[in-house]
């Protein structure tokens, strides 16, 4: 059962387990969400839980808009990453241009850990490439 006025985070730390119907509709909400967001031309940059609420009706709402941006196309923003590194795509740790599919990439995150109850393999890299990614985003 989705607690309303919690987050997405709430409901992955209280659940025992999601039902397959359930993680779709999710999904499919989070989707509707950015394809509004990617239509008038922003990216979000730092899609995750933490930044999915509940609302009163049960619905899913992205928020946490700090670090999104605007683009003039879909395939890329003249931006330096952002976001929490565990969502981070491939491109943005190895600081290359992302844009759209960086949302997506993030979105595969969240549905990893709704199927799965456990936080996305992402954050099981090294503290040496971490390390390796913050240096070179410092130089910036």
């Amino acid at each position: 059962m989705i607690s309303v006025g919690g987050g997405l985070k709430d409901i992955l730390k209280s659940s025992e387990t999601i039902p397959e119907k359930k993680i779709a509709s999710m999904i499919v909400e989070i989707l509707t969400g950015l394809n509004y967001l990617h239509s008038n031309g922003i990216v979000h940059r730092n899609l995750k839980p933490e930044n999915i609420l509940v609302g009163s009706n049960g619905k899913l709402k992205i928020s946490d808009y700090a670090v999104s941006k605007a683009f003039e196309n879909y395939k890329s923003y003249p931006y330096p990453a952002a976001g929490s590194y565990t969502y981070l795509s491939p491109e943005e740790l190895r600081n290359e241009k992302g844009g759209v599919r960086s949302d997506i990439w993030s979105l595969g995150c969240i549905a990893h850990e709704l199927c799965s109850l456990q936080v996305t393999p992402i954050k099981n890299l090294s503290h040496h490439t971490m390390n390796q990614h913050t240096s070179s985003r410092q130089k910036e």
